[in-house]
């Protein structure tokens, strides 16, 4: 205990994460503390049903691998009790040893050519079994009750939807003191909502979604268990309620397998601080292409807010602190303020090579053996640079990085900047930190280009009609030209029609087709340009 006067942080923290299971925890109500604080914070994620089961004019409380039922088992199934559906009773034995026997009763049941299997424990009360493998047909545990029921029975109506209809991210917080009164009600007007897609442009992935919501000024750590489920999906995200105090800090990860047996994952990132009223929005995560950046906080970014007490920053980079230039470290998919850290795994070198010349001189990389990144030493006076960037999908299942397991679009970026820089006494942007922790930085005068492609959850649009969308790009001055070409080959290139549209340009392609790669130029009023080469960009497909 920090001695009368000290003034050291002492958190004591207690979590549970209980999954569906109809657990109580019950808390002590305690006054508000004089000094720090005694907090409780409720944290539920619920969604809309999946899986329905009933039987006898009864609904049947189940639990089962709800993301494999509703990738593979999708549908409605009439079943008959003891003919193609087998009801197992499961011996009373430890968890992990009656899932071990719910899970063998499966597979024998599958083998035998059942259609499905039902399982609950032979002992009174009993709750579903959790952490069934539904890979060999839908397999579904019920409550002791539920179970002797449906022994009685004969016929059972099981209804499976692709996903849910709704989800809700629920996160309640007494900052300080515990109420005796605590009985959490849902206000949907206070919560913010999120119409959410989750793109995916290979089969066979898996993604899990973590959002944890901490609050500011109390504690730093999460307990969640996250949701998985089988991408693409779409579905309405609701968040809150509302709050200033709390930061959700949302993990989004993409997870695949290679034909070797090795797990490939990537996992993107974004904070805010949802408010009671926010408008309504519309969020793709990875949606195509993906691509390296300097992130762009967004206006609900906690670092934004005084409050925050310069935590949540990230670092700043297409970057210059002192002489000291730091490339885009972050990548990003087609909604603003996602991003990944490669560098923050060691694995900045594996997808993205960094020139940078000083006129027609190249400038080397500073050597540093074990560094995350690479740095560039610019000259003190103000002087003209170009800068050469290489982007591809790292080789084989890595973990942290985009790679061919997970993503087929944009296998290859080339992008080439002109500009001019001088050195800035200037604090870090709100929001951002500077590279080791140097006092000044100012991002460099690189001209941010971001394609806004409308593609479908397949990353996709249908051919041989005419396809329009949106680019940003913007810098210190105004950017007064962008054109673009397209082409289907990297061989032959096409001028796409470019018209500005208030602060960003719209681009329209007559009928493309195939697999779009995209060439983009633009200029602004100070000189700095930028040249973009994009790979396979998007694809089309043949459905209207």
């Amino acid at each position: 205990m920090p001695a009368e006067g000290e003034k050291l942080p002492l958190i004591t923290e207690m979590a549970a994460a209980l999954g569906t299971a109809p657990w109580e925890i019950r808390a002590t109500p305690a006054a508000a503390a004089k000094k720090g604080a005694i907090s409780l914070q409720d944290n539920v994620t619920l969604q809309t049903a999946t899986v329905t089961a009933s039987s006898g004019g009864r609904t049947l409380r189940t639990d089962g691998d709800v993301a494999v039922l509703s990738a593979k088992w999708s549908g409605d199934r009439d079943l008959t009790i003891g003919g193609d559906t087998a009801l197992v009773k499961i011996k009373p034995d430890t968890p992990a040893n009656m899932v071990k026997a719910a899970n063998a009763a499966a597979n024998a049941a599958a083998q035998a050519g059942k259609k499905a299997i039902v399982s609950y424990v032979d002992i009174p009360n009993a709750l579903p079994l959790t952490g069934l493998s539904s890979t060999a047909l839908p397999s579904l545990s019920v409550g002791n009750a539920d179970g002797e029921f449906l022994a009685k029975q004969t016929s059972l109506k099981l209804s499976v939807k692709p996903g849910p209809e709704s989800v809700y991210n629920l996160s309640f917080l007494d900052g300080n003191g515990i109420p005796a009164d605590h009985r959490r009600v849902v206000d949907p007007a206070k919560l913010v909502k999120r119409q959410t897609a989750y793109h995916a442009d290979k089969t066979g992935l898996t993604v899990q979604k973590t959002w944890y919501p901490f609050p500011t000024g109390l504690w730093q750590s999460q307990i969640l268990r996250g949701t998985t489920f089988t991408p693409p999906a779409a579905w309405t995200e609701y968040i809150g309620p509302g709050d200033d105090r709390i930061v959700w800090k949302r993990h989004v990860t993409l997870s695949g397998i290679d034909a070797k047996g090795q797990r490939a994952a990537m996992t993107m990132f974004q904070e805010n601080v949802f408010r009671e009223g926010a408008p309504a929005a519309v969020e793709r995560w990875f949606a195509g292409p993906m691509h390296s950046t300097a992130i762009e906080l967004q206006s609900d970014h906690p670092a934004r807010y005084p409050a925050a007490g310069g935590a949540w920053r990230q670092l700043c980079s297409n970057c210059r602190a002192d002489n000291t230039f730091v490339p885009a470290l972050q990548w990003t998919d087609g909604n603003p303020g996602h991003y990944t850290n490669p560098y923050q795994n060691s694995k900045f070198f594996t997808t993205t090579k960094v020139r940078l010349f000083r006129g027609t001189t190249e400038i080397p990389a500073t050597q540093e053996p074990l560094a995350f990144y690479p740095t560039f030493q610019m000259a003190p006076e103000k002087a003209a640079y170009r800068l050469e960037t290489v982007e591809t999908h790292a080789p084989g299942a890595v973990a942290g990085a985009v790679n061919a397991v997970l993503f087929t679009l944009a296998p290859r970026t080339e992008t080439t900047w002109t500009f001019q820089s001088h050195r800035s006494q200037n604090p870090p942007p709100l929001g951002y930190s500077c590279h080791a922790g140097q006092a000044t930085c100012q991002f460099q005068p690189l001209i941010r280009l971001r394609h806004d492609l409308p593609l479908d959850v397949t990353n996709s649009v249908p051919a041989s009609k005419p396809f329009a969308w949106h680019v940003s790009a913007t810098n210190s001055a105004p950017v007064t030209v962008v054109k673009v070409q397209w082409s289907a080959d990297g061989v032959t290139w096409q001028p796409a029609a470019v018209q500005p549209a208030g602060d960003r340009w719209q681009v329209t392609i007559d009928k493309p087709g195939g697999d779009v790669w995209l060439r983009t130029e633009a200029r602004d009023g100070a000189g700095n340009t930028v040249t973009q080469t994009m790979q396979k960009a998007f694809r089309t497909h043949s459905g209207g």
